[in-house]
């Protein structure tokens, strides 16, 4: 996997880990404490500084049904239908928050909510 491969990708999974997280609902501080881990942990994660951690985010996605699939590859997979409208939803609200996120990483997680909505 060459370095701009893994830095959109890295850059991907952040965008939809903290979609996912608002769209649950759910601080930073919360989602931690679920799992056990420090806030700091999960802040470089959702801000793209590193992968997460393989046993966390197991977990996080038992615990929040979602899909790892749709964090890694953007495919919605067995996500409930409710939860990715939730997750267009947090989606947009970052993007009016932040102009700045209109990435081409923020761009490909409208187009995998849009797609998991058809």
């Amino acid at each position: 996997m060459g370095k701009q491969h893994t830095a959109t990708l890295l850059g991907d999974v952040a965008l939809r880990l903290r979609a996912s997280r608002i769209a649950l609902d759910r601080s930073q501080t919360e989602v931690c404490a679920a799992l056990g881990i420090a806030r700091n942990r999960w802040g470089q994660w959702e801000h793209g500084r590193s992968f997460p951690a393989e046993d966390v985010i197991a977990r996080y996605c038992d615990l929040y049904a979602i899909s790892l699939d749709w964090l890694y590859r953007g495919q919605g997979g067995t996500m409930a239908p409710a939860l990715v409208e939730r997750c267009e939803r947090a989606r947009q609200d970052l993007q009016a928050d932040d102009p700045s996120l209109a990435s081409a990483a923020l761009r490909s997680v409208a187009m995998d909510c849009e797609m998991a909505l058809t």
